[in-house]
């Protein structure tokens, strides 16, 4: 499929990093919803395993804000917390209702559950107080390497 083409030729073509600001960038350039990217992997490199789990939740995970959210503005991150990825996407839209989380068929929530429960993650979505929704994925480090500072 044409999705599996471009995820793999994107993280091939620009590491995992820039594929994230790539995604973060269409979006933006999709719908004039700004997307804010805040990445500090501390030097970690993400195996290629994740790096793919991770890049198609937040694929989705903006595909929805694009589709579904009402945002105007809507931010990416993703950072090392002790053995674990964690992704977070929110946007500031309408919110997410808890009947669409649980058959979530219709946005794609199971695939990204299921991705993340792959590599024994896990994936939460909730409605912001301040209105939104929050994706968060944790993610762990298995077979990624952190690489040593070279004096």
């Amino acid at each position: 499929s044409i999705l599996k083409e471009l995820h793999s030729g994107v993280l091939k073509e620009l590491g995992f990093v820039g594929a994230l600001r790539y995604l973060a960038d269409n979006l933006e350039v999709r719908t004039k919803i700004s997307c804010h990217t805040n990445i500090d992997l501390n030097g970690y490199t993400v195996s290629d395993a994740i790096s793919k789990i991770a890049f198609r939740i937040v694929q989705e995970a903006l595909n929805n804000v694009a589709r579904h959210s009402n945002a105007t503005k809507a931010g990416l991150s993703a950072l090392i917390d002790g053995g674990w990825l964690v992704i977070l996407v929110e946007d500031n839209g309408r919110g997410i209702l808890e009947t669409e989380i649980v058959t979530g068929l219709k946005y794609g929530i199971s695939g990204m559950c299921e991705r993340a429960r792959l590599c024994e993650g896990t994936l939460d979505i909730t409605s912001l107080n301040t209105g939104g929704t929050s994706v968060r994925a944790m993610l762990p480090l298995v077979n990624s390497s952190k690489k040593e500072p070279v004096w």
